[in-house]
């Protein structure tokens, strides 16, 4: 934010942002979130936010969805104003809104608010290799090799039922005839008396 003579621009204490630096003071930490200082909002676990330019913060409705480590993100943030600092613990020297480096890998910044498995707005979409067991529930998938056991196996067994199903039928059939022609034609009813 600006000093009072408008001449220096300091820093938000933590508890505080400020996406305007021309604003004269800071605002307080919106509900559901952390504010180490300086512009970051960081989204409480269980709650998920687009961009850290973006003080509306959202809840998960899987708040385990929701619960990836926040320490990446409060280092980095903590960490914003020295670059030297930043860069040494793998940081973006501006954690960019739309992508952060975390180690070794290149992530979308609202990925990094999503457990493992999730992604998307309020984490509610399954990556790649994992499908939706319940209502924004992500599980790993099966290994290819596990699956094509499986499917191989059911449609064996499948097969197996029809012949043994076809197999009791056709006998079924055969002993239904030999009871036929084995049983006696029934006797023709008694003539009527005479009048």
């Amino acid at each position: 934010v600006t000093n009072a003579q408008g001449d220096i621009c300091e820093p938000c204490r933590p508890g505080s942002y400020s996406l305007n630096p021309a604003n004269f003071s800071c605002d307080l930490c919106p509900a559901h979130a952390s504010c180490p200082g300086a512009a970051q909002l960081i989204p409480d676990e269980g709650f998920w936010h687009s961009s850290i330019s973006s003080p509306q913060m959202h809840a998960c409705p899987n708040p385990n969805a929701c619960s990836r480590n926040r320490t990446t993100l409060l280092t980095c943030a903590a960490s914003n104003s020295n670059k030297n600092a930043s860069l040494a613990q793998g940081c973006t020297p501006a954690l960019s809104p739309l992508a952060i480096h975390s180690g070794t890998e290149h992530v979308a910044y609202p990925d990094l608010l999503c457990s493992a498995g999730y992604s998307g707005n309020v984490c509610g979409n399954c990556k790649p290799g994992y499908g939706v067991s319940t209502a924004f529930t992500c599980r790993p998938c099966l290994p290819r090799k596990t699956a094509a056991g499986l499917y191989i196996t059911a449609i064996v067994a499948i097969l197996i039922f029809v012949r043994v199903l076809t197999r009791m039928t056709a006998l079924d059939n055969e002993a239904s005839a030999t009871a036929a022609a084995n049983t006696p034609a029934p006797m023709p009813p008694p003539p009527p008396p005479p009048p």
